[in-house]
């Protein structure tokens, strides 16, 4: 299978974190993945192991366009079959790059849950409530928790369309010290 996964960057927090374990699990496991960033530079590009990285140079919010094209070409030059995005607006790209490729499987990645957006900014409500009119569009909406999935539910995402898949921890880095 041909898995595009996009996010913003990958800079270091937990949502990258998860996002790189993903992108090699999937590798190792036998998928063809390559990995879109919005942004370049972060300490994570360099803990890809066998994913392809693509770095689609976003460098302000008026970018958004010219990435969203080159995104569109990453997916239609790597032939995606399932395009997978991490965070908000990873999220509504791949629903504007679904309206282009209906065939193509579309996940989104919600990562954060209970946010007050009042102390985000008017984008930030605003590019949340897209992503929610944006995920009938989805085949699935992954959450990391079940507090995660129960707050989308309280949004309005389809409870059908949400599933848990809690975060890995690497066992062998997180053990404690004897």
């Amino acid at each position: 299978m041909r898995i595009l996964l996009a996010i913003p960057s990958l800079h270091l927090g937990g949502a990258e974190t998860q996002f790189v374990h993903l992108a090699n699990g999937l590798h190792r496991r036998g998928h063809q993945v390559i990995v879109a960033a919005f942004s370049s530079g972060g300490p994570l590009e360099s803990a890809l192991r066998g994913p392809k990285l693509h770095t689609l140079a976003k460098t302000s919010r008026l970018d958004n366009l010219a990435v969203f094209r080159r995104l569109i070409g990453l997916a239609r030059e790597f032939r995606t079959d399932v395009y997978y995005g991490f965070l908000t607006l990873p999220n509504l790209m791949g629903a504007l790059l679904r309206l282009t490729r209906p065939g193509l499987g579309l996940a989104f990645g919600l990562r954060a849950s209970d946010m007050d957006l009042k102390r985000y900014g008017a984008a930030a409500s605003l590019s949340t409530a897209l992503e929610r009119q944006a995920s009938r569009l989805a085949g699935l909406a992954i959450c990391n928790s079940e507090a995660g999935r129960a707050h989308a539910q309280r949004q309005g995402y389809r409870p059908g369309l949400l599933r848990v898949v809690p975060n890995g921890i690497e066992t062998v880095r997180c053990r404690p010290e004897r």
